[in-house]
């Protein structure tokens, strides 16, 4: 029925998405499978989106900025990089990290390093984990 809907809406061509937590009750498969559906649509269509969520992971794929709101107010607004970096505040109202961004500051504190760059795809992440192992097995 969901995607009856959502078919009928997009086959409107509207110039503007407001989708609030789209993905809600789905299971991981069709989360990916809606968000990707959205995604392409926003793309081929150089649609406007504004995606309400809680999910972090969801948010850090898929969106270029991030407005974080907390009872009725903005508390933060950027790039996911300036939004990320600031894990404490996050945590503060209630919004944790990405697990990626998560890993990666864990890594920074245990191996401490200067810097960890903010990968919040699975793959980039990995990539930077293996290159990081690599150049210290020398």
């Amino acid at each position: 029925m969901r995607r009856v809907a959502i078919a009928g809406v997009l086959a409107s061509r509207p110039s503007v998405l407001v989708l609030d937590e789209p993905a809600a009750g789905l299971d991981p498969e069709g989360r990916d499978q809606m968000m990707e559906l959205f995604s392409n649509y926003h793309s081929e269509n150089k649609t406007t989106t504004i995606l309400v969520t809680h999910h972090m992971e969801v948010a850090a794929k898929y969106a270029d900025q991030i407005i974080v709101m907390h009872n009725g107010q903005i508390e933060m607004a950027g790039g996911k990089t300036l939004i990320f970096e600031q894990a404490g505040k996050l945590e503060s109202i209630g919004l944790g990290l990405p697990n990626t961004v998560h890993f990666l500051q864990q890594m920074k504190e245990t191996f401490q390093l200067k810097s960890v760059p903010a990968h919040f795809d699975v793959a980039e992440a990995a990539d930077f984990i293996a290159q990081l192992l690599k150049s210290r097995e020398g």
